[in-house]
């Protein structure tokens, strides 16, 4: 709980403007480099996003989000439908999702599967 509220001091709003949550097993803060490094199990909820990884970065300054697994597990919900996607990177940043290395995306019926898959969700909020 004391690295909720610390993260919670210290970075700013996140480019979604969600509310969000983020554990882990553990929380590096690197105050040289402005950044968060989460480790271990993470697990990162917010409203109409969240993903599993082994490894997330935020760079506080860019607000950027770097998740890296074997394999990142991610879902988001678009209008009534949940979209799920895998890769061994993700990077979030300016309302953008870049799913890439070995990256699939399930929509429905329908697989993607590419090297790198970006996602613009300013697109989504109709």
């Amino acid at each position: 709980m004391l690295y909720k509220a610390l993260f919670f001091l210290l970075a700013p709003f996140f480019v979604f403007s969600q509310e969000y949550e983020i554990k882990s097993d553990l929380v590096e803060i690197d105050t040289e480099e402005n950044k968060l490094i989460y480790s271990g199990k993470v697990n990162f909820t917010s409203e109409n996003i969240s993903f599993q990884a082994e490894k997330l970065v935020i760079m506080q300054e860019s607000e950027e989000f770097l998740a890296e697994g074997n394999p990142v597990e991610l879902s988001y919900v678009e209008g009534e439908e949940t979209i799920f996607g895998i890769s061994k990177k993700l990077k979030m940043i300016s309302g953008t999702i870049e799913l890439y290395g070995d990256a699939e995306l399930t929509r429905s019926d329908t697989k993607i599967i590419s090297e790198t898959i970006k996602i613009n969700l300013e697109n989504d909020k109709d």
